[in-house]
């Protein structure tokens, strides 16, 4: 028996035995499941042994572990009923044309993490990690659950890399400063988490840094979409992941925070078993853009702005994506912008405005369809540790054959930084 036949016998055998008690090792899906972590085994495999004269790293390199995190306290106070007082995502029509103030106090954005670097295992390859949770996953008012925010490593090989585990979303990746409950996400704000394997390379481009991004992701991850109720995600229906790609470009300026500029795309399919309205086959797609852009190290614009169809994924369309009384995909854009400013070293302001707004045409009455938001912050920071914070955000959302709800919303919030970090 030949060393590849060896190593692919023993490859079969380790995923049969992982399956043996299942009948998904009899389903066409098995077939195709086999063939994919054959491919990757044996890619991975041939890297490592045919990597280029490479020169091992010397004993003594850094590695790190670092454990870090905040603790923080919410304090909101809504005027009007939105679908949940904690974290917003729209106003909700009046019941009996009367304003509802509603009051929450939370812990739940408090989060730990832990980020580990090798050190250089050769001369051009190293690795890293994270693992990171916090407390927003439901459970009662002092029993919160946990929740899991990153968990992945990076193989790093010069300027390539491969991301595999959960993280944000590969297409925009900002967010804004205010609401970071929901970060403005079905109201302008778009990219949300899910697993992913992604494949990366970067070069240096005059004074900047240019990455060329490509990954494959868990389709459904957000969304949790099940249009037939079959029990079974539609995109993983669809046999198929979702495709995210991106080009960013980073650079030093005049001023001590660097320029950023990206430019994305994603394509997803889904499948239902019964058909909705006619339809079996549904598509995701998108295109979308983000700008950090530093006018002076006292002053500058952030934002992202996205068009597509069937975007609830990825936290666009206001929650909607497939319309299923037509069986049609809803299309959408949208967009968020704001203005920081920063007077002293210890103060920053900040002005901001989002919007998402699917085509009303795609929609049925009492569909959502216009989100947005005005918001006003100021953060106090008088020592790095310790952070206050006060928000005020004006919330409209539309509904087709109805009108526009308004809400006013003021979140004060304190937190506690701390970063330990070891050698070893």
């Amino acid at each position: 028996m030949t060393s590849y036949a060896t190593g692919d016998w023993i490859l079969m055998s380790c995923i049969r035995a992982l399956f043996a008690f299942t009948s998904f090792q009899k389903s066409f899906l098995f077939t195709r499941f086999v063939s994919f972590v054959k491919v990757c085994g044996w890619f991975l495999f041939g890297l490592f042994v045919c990597l280029p004269s490479t020169t091992w790293a010397k004993k003594g390199d850094v590695r790190k572990i670092s454990l870090y995190g905040f603790a923080r306290f919410d304090a909101i106070f809504n005027d009007a009923r939105f679908d949940f007082a904690q974290f917003a995502f729209v106003v909700k029509p009046r019941l009996n044309g009367k304003r509802e103030n509603e009051l929450d106090l939370h812990p739940r954005l408090s989060r730990v993490g832990v980020r580990l670097w090798s050190g250089k295992l050769t001369r051009d390859i190293h690795l890293d990690g994270r693992v990171e949770i916090d407390f927003h996953n439901g459970g009662s008012e002092s029993r919160a659950f946990l929740r899991l925010r990153h968990v992945y490593g990076v193989f790093h090989f010069k300027g390539l890399s491969l991301l595999f585990g959960q993280t944000g979303h590969l297409v925009a990746q900002l967010s804004p400063s205010a609401n970071n409950d929901t970060t403005m996400w079905n109201a302008g704000n778009i990219g949300d988490r899910a697993p992913q394997l992604r494949l990366g390379y970067s070069f240096q481009l005059g004074r900047g840094k240019l990455s060329v991004q490509v990954a494959s992701v868990m389709p459904n991850a957000v969304d949790k979409k099940d249009l037939d109720k079959n029990g079974t995600l539609d995109g993983q229906d669809a046999a198929s992941p979702a495709v995210h790609a991106r080009v960013g470009f980073v650079s030093p300026l005049w001023t001590k925070r660097p320029f950023r500029i990206a430019f994305g795309g994603v394509w997803a399919r889904e499948e239902v078993s019964k058909p909705i309205a006619g339809k079996s086959e549904f598509s995701s797609l998108g295109v979308f853009a983000e700008l950090d852009f530093p006018i002076h190290d006292l002053v500058g614009i952030r934002g992202e702005w996205f068009l597509g169809q069937n975007l609830s994924d990825l936290r666009g369309g206001i929650k909607q994506g497939v319309n299923p009384v037509r069986g049609t995909e809803i299309r959408t854009m949208g967009f968020w912008a704001e203005v920081w400013g920063k007077p002293l070293k210890w103060l920053t302001f900040v002005v901001g405005y989002s919007q998402d707004q699917p085509n009303i045409e795609d929609l049925e009455d009492g569909n959502a369809s216009l989100n947005r938001v005005f918001w006003v912050s100021a953060m106090i920071r008088p020592v790095p540790a310790f952070k206050i914070a006060l928000e005020y955000l004006r919330w409209y959302t539309a509904y087709k054959g109805d009108k526009m709800y308004d809400g006013n919303r003021v979140n004060l919030h304190f937190t506690y930084y701390f970063d330990w970090t070891s050698r070893f």
